[in-house]
């Protein structure tokens, strides 16, 4: 049975084209997306007052579908948060959640405390580690605004590719989720992804050798398969 697979990135949905490419040739339904002024979203950062603002493309996508339809969420590094979300406002239109290197929530603390979250990953995170990052701190020692370093992007996210609100356990809790740890991954180092297993322990773990950051461009046909596997599992 061919499934209906909703990549979340965290960051543009041109990153998932090759996936997306695969998974379509097998067969299968792809929509990838760009969130609220990211991509081809036209808002600007500035005009993102709340996480749900970020979220609307996803919301909206997800209350399109009909009752009937279910898809498979797989949310990448901070898109771990959107799919949580969406999880635990449409629970019966989710087949199973894929995440990928990504923050992944219980149901004890909410995913809404984004702050929360954010200071989580940079307590585990080296300071030296964020190169030439540059950061924005509006609201306290969290940042608000993120400008990744191509210093930082080259080293930490593609260096394997070629040059190129609160949760319940019978809504978000109740739906499978895999967690696929990336081994070399230098942004959500190994050890953090393995503190989200350890903090929200999922029905399955899938470990991907040598995969960094951005598996989807680095080991395309690779994490096809493995998304592919899942898939066949989750019926």
């Amino acid at each position: 049975m061919k499934k209906h697979f909703v990549p979340s990135p965290w960051i543009f949905s041109w990153s998932m084209v090759l996936v997306a490419t695969v998974l379509q040739q097998s067969g299968h339904r792809v929509t990838a997306m760009d969130l609220g002024a990211s991509g081809v979203d036209p808002r600007r950062v500035d005009e993102m007052r709340s996480i749900h603002d970020y979220l609307q493309p996803l919301m909206q996508f997800m209350a399109s579908l009909a009752q009937d339809e279910k898809v498979i969420l797989v949310g990448h590094s901070y898109g771990g948060l959107s799919i949580s979300l969406a999880m635990e406002r449409f629970p019966e239109k989710v087949l199973v959640a894929i995440f990928v290197s990504a923050y992944m929530p219980n149901c004890k603390d909410p995913p809404s405390d984004l702050q929360l979250e954010i200071n989580r990953f940079f307590k585990r995170t080296p300071p030296e580690t964020v190169m030439d990052c540059q950061f924005s701190f509006e609201d306290g020692p969290v940042p608000t605004i993120a400008s990744l370093g191509p210093n930082y992007m080259a080293h930490s996210m593609y260096q394997h590719c070629e040059p190129e609100i609160g949760t319940r356990n019978e809504r978000y809790g109740s739906i499978d989720r895999v967690y696929v740890i990336c081994e070399e991954d230098r942004v959500m180092r190994e050890e953090f992804q393995r503190w989200n297993i350890q903090n929200s322990p999922p029905q399955e773990v899938k470990f991907m050798a040598g995969a960094d950051h951005m598996v989807m461009l680095s080991q395309p046909l690779e994490f096809s398969q493995c998304l592919q596997e899942i898939a066949q599992k989750y019926k």
